[in-house]
């Protein structure tokens, strides 16, 4: 019997490599030893990273059932995350499956660096 990966992973593969690790940080940041705003801050990382490669290279082409499976799942995770998280997740959903969607990349990175300033403001209050 296969195990089957939990949803998120699933998303991830199908996604380009970075955008891939991106989401994955973003799902499970605070699940893990290095806290959130690591998680965050990686999450940042790799999608920046996607940035500076799509500036001369376009994305891999997905299929039409791998594109709704991304979309599918990633609009499923974003259910119950804080606005920021979830606008990232949406345009990260976007920028796998179109191509040349730089700016999705670049709200995706937005919405992120918003998350990280709320989270160590959080963090200075405590």
């Amino acid at each position: 019997m296969t195990k089957q990966l939990p949803a998120f992973l699933e998303a991830a593969e199908l996604m380009p490599y970075n955008l891939g690790n991106a989401l994955k940080c973003g799902i499970r940041r605070g699940k893990q030893n290095s806290g959130a705003i690591d998680e965050l801050e990686k999450m940042a990382w790799h999608i920046r990273r996607e940035q500076t490669l799509r500036r001369t290279v376009n994305a891999p082409i997905i299929g039409e059932k791998s594109k709704a499976k991304i979309h599918e799942i990633c609009h499923s995770l974003a259910e119950n995350e804080t606005a920021e998280i979830r606008t990232a997740i949406h345009y990260l959903a976007r920028a796998s499956t179109q191509p040349k969607a730089r700016d999705a990349l670049a709200m995706a990175a937005g919405a992120i660096e918003r998350e990280i300033a709320i989270q160590k403001a959080k963090a200075e209050r405590s």
